[in-house]
């Protein structure tokens, strides 16, 4: 009996001693004993991984902070483009990351224009002239899809400022011209209607109608600036205007200049040019 008994402690202990040497041998880290006694971790490391996967995908998003518009102006002094000035944002930097990258430099063209692609902020910007002048500074605030300029300390004037989706093309040398009148230049026998008479401007681009006036029209009758008063009708880029104002004769010879104060609906300046007329009639 005893012999029995002896052989059953020691068959009862087997399991334990296996343990046992599996805990305390190598053996314990073979993976797949691991995942008979520990299940738990590798589920565990898993969903760790795809947390740090996650973490990481959302990181790299907020570091795409590339241009989300274009901006379009004009650089004037005293009526003048400022031609192949630089145009210098010094605080400005742009990633290897962004989708479109935020302008830090861009120089005007031939009529003054420049073109720059931002996002939205505060922007300092430094002009120099071509032969390397400091002209001074500007300002462009951009918010949402819309630019305002700021303080400027500049010895020039910032017209036309335009905001377009960074998917539009932007045309830079369209300049606003009078492209044709009607009477044409040199006509010697434009009509009278009563004491007035009838001019049809065509421009280049869309007129803004608000700066068709009197004071931005020069009329002369011989040398001296003349009296006059105008009423028109604008659609478009055609103004037709009716002078008047008890200066209007017959057979006589006019010079009508549309002035650098019309502007377009951008805000350009009018280049100006000289319409010579005769009315009819007359010795």
């Amino acid at each position: 009996m005893k012999k029995q008994n002896s052989k059953s402690n020691l068959l009862s202990k087997i399991p334990v001693l296996i343990i046992g040497i599996l805990f305390s041998s190598n053996c314990y880290f073979n993976p797949a004993i691991q995942s008979v006694f520990n299940p738990a971790t590798s589920e565990s490391s898993g969903a760790g991984a795809l947390a740090l996967l996650a973490g990481s995908g959302s990181s790299a998003s907020t570091t795409d902070t590339g241009a989300t518009l274009q901006v379009l102006g004009q650089l004037k002094s005293s009526g003048s483009s400022v031609t192949n000035a630089t145009l210098s944002l010094g605080s400005v930097s742009s990633s290897a990351k962004d989708t479109v990258a935020v302008s830090t430099t861009a120089t005007t063209n031939g009529i003054g224009k420049f073109l720059l692609k931002l996002r939205p902020g505060t922007y300092t910007i430094n002009v120099t002239s071509s032969g390397g002048v400091s002209l001074g500074s500007f300002t462009l605030v951009v918010s949402g899809t819309t630019v305002t300029q700021g303080s400027d300390s500049g010895t020039f004037t910032v017209l036309g400022l335009t905001t377009y989706t960074l998917d539009e093309t932007v045309a830079l040398t369209t300049e606003f011209t009078l492209v044709s009148t009607n009477p044409v230049e040199g006509d010697q026998s434009v009509p009278l209607s009563g004491s007035t008479f009838t001019i049809v401007f065509t421009f280049s681009n869309t007129v803004d109608a608000s700066t068709i006036l009197e004071q931005n029209i020069s009329f002369i009758i011989g040398t001296p600036e003349s009296a006059k008063s105008i009423s028109h009708t604008t659609v478009g880029n055609t103004s037709t205007i009716i002078f008047g104002g008890g200066n209007i004769y017959s057979g006589v010879n006019y010079k009508i200049t549309p002035t650098s104060l019309i502007k377009d609906t951008d805000g350009f300046s009018l280049t100006p040019k000289t319409l010579n007329i005769k009315t009819a009639g007359g010795s």
